[in-house]
């Protein structure tokens, strides 16, 4: 995992409101690295990919502004945002169920300021798709199943019974146990950190 600062283009009128569409973003990987990444988002959020022209390490941006003073200037058309890049391979070894979150909700960040958003939060967790749902559950398993049984949680307290697994299969249980702990372990935290 490695943060980067992403400079924008200052000849395009567009690049602030990009740099701040794109702050706080969590990317996956990508075959050709952090800028392939960063492109791929802005074209998800609807902007141009050639609006990044610029990323570098948050430690080379803060070694380059100790030693040359380098300052962003809106007035110059500088535009910055930080982000975060999950490598290929990345397990979740040290990244948070929080920061999945974030990059799963990516699509919500304008709300995350506002005082209803834990509302909104709730809500967009019934829009994860079962792709989503079995990500998080491949990089949380462990705390997901500690939740469930330190909660005394089973199948029938899920609504659920064997019968259901063993005819259904998994994924109507799984996307209920995932949510369940998104709803009560995660979205709380999350809320905090956006405050």
């Amino acid at each position: 995992m490695q943060n980067f600062i992403v400079w924008m283009n200052p000849d395009r009128e567009e690049s602030a409101a990009a740099a701040a569409k794109l702050n706080g973003a969590v990317l996956t990987a990508h075959t050709d690295g952090a800028m392939a990444a960063i492109r791929r988002e802005l074209k998800i959020l609807g902007l141009g990919a050639d609006l990044a022209i610029f990323a570098q390490t948050c430690e080379e941006f803060a070694k380059q502004a100790n030693a040359d003073m380098v300052c962003i200037s809106s007035s110059n058309g500088d535009a910055v945002a930080a982000v975060t890049y999950l490598e290929d391979g990345y397990a979740g070894e040290g990244v948070s169920a929080v920061a999945d979150m974030r990059y799963l909700m990516s699509a919500y960040r304008q709300y995350f300021n506002r005082p209803d958003k834990m509302v909104i939060f709730q809500v967009a967790l019934q829009y994860l798709s079962d792709e989503d749902i079995a990500w998080i559950f491949r990089r949380h398993s462990n705390a997901i199943i500690e939740w469930q049984s330190n909660e005394g949680l089973g199948l029938y307290e899920f609504g659920f019974s064997l019968s259901d697994v063993l005819t259904d299969g998994c994924r109507h249980v799984l996307r209920e146990v995932v949510t369940g702990w998104l709803h009560r372990e995660i979205l709380p935290e999350l809320y905090n950190e956006q405050a």
